[in-house]
Parts: C-alpha cells; sequence; structure tokens
C-alpha cells in the first residue's frame, strides 16, 4: 500500500509541474536556459510541497498545490489617498494565504496601513508606482 502512495505522489507531483508550474511547453533554447527553467519549476514544486506540509502539519489542513497558488496570487491592495499620505488596504485575502502567513510568523496584515508599515510588512514598496 505505502508503494501505491509513493506512485500516486510522484505522480502528482508531475502533474503539478505540467499544469500548475506550466513546466512545458518551454520557450528557452539553449542548454543553460532549458536547466534554469527546469530548476526554477524545481524549486516551485518544492516550496508547493512545503507550503502544503506545513498547512497540514501545523494548521491541520490538507490543501492543494492549485490552492496554495491561488491564495498567493490573489491578494490585492486597495491605495487611497495622495502621495505619501496614502493608506493601504489589503483585499482578496483568503484563508489559506492568512494560515500560511501565520505558520510562516509574517507580518500580519490590518486593515489600513501606511506605505511604511505595509513595506515593512509585505517587502513591496509602492511608493514607486505612487509617485
Amino acid at each position: 500500500m505505502s508503494g501505491y502512495t509513493a506512485d500516486y505522489e510522484i505522480e502528482e507531483s508531475f502533474r503539478i509541474l505540467k499544469t500548475d508550474l506550466r513546466a512545458r511547453p518551454v520557450f528557452v533554447w539553449n542548454d543553460e536556459h532549458i536547466k534554469g527553467h527546469f530548476a526554477m519549476c524545481f524549486i516551485s514544486l518544492c516550496m508547493l510541497r512545503y507550503a502544503q506540509y506545513l498547512l497540514e502539519e501545523v494548521g491541520g489542513k490538507s490543501i492543494s498545490a492549485a490552492q496554495i497558488m491561488q491564495a498567493i496570487q490573489d491578494p490585492l491592495v486597495l491605495v487611497q489617498g495622495d502621495y505619501p499620505n496614502n493608506i493601504v488596504t489589503p483585499t482578496q485575502i483568503s484563508q489559506v494565504y492568512l494560515d500560511l502567513a501565520t505558520i510562516l510568523n509574517l507580518p500580519q496584515l490590518k486593515t489600513h496601513m501606511t506605505l511604511t508599515k505595509f513595506r515593512s510588512c509585505t517587502k513591496l514598496d509602492l511608493t514607486k508606482n505612487l509617485k
């Protein structure tokens, strides 16, 4: 029975690589770029699998790779006010994102944050787009 589980997990990993991470088709032509592309895909797969492990072991939730990718891609921010006195409000944040952020000890996203607070929480600098 354990061999079946290992085979299933390997097949699922290949499916994630092909569909969710879009490892193929490859639009690079030289050997170094091809190796780099597949190294990035493999690293991404490892990070997704680790996130799944953390969510299941620590959070007690079984989450698919597609759900994790969606949770990471979906968040948006609403920026209000005139620069430099903007207020940033994160929106479209799923529970999966919040659970993963908690497990990884990331700073909590607040409802209304200054640009500086948002940058310290996310390492994203919105001032480049607002000036």
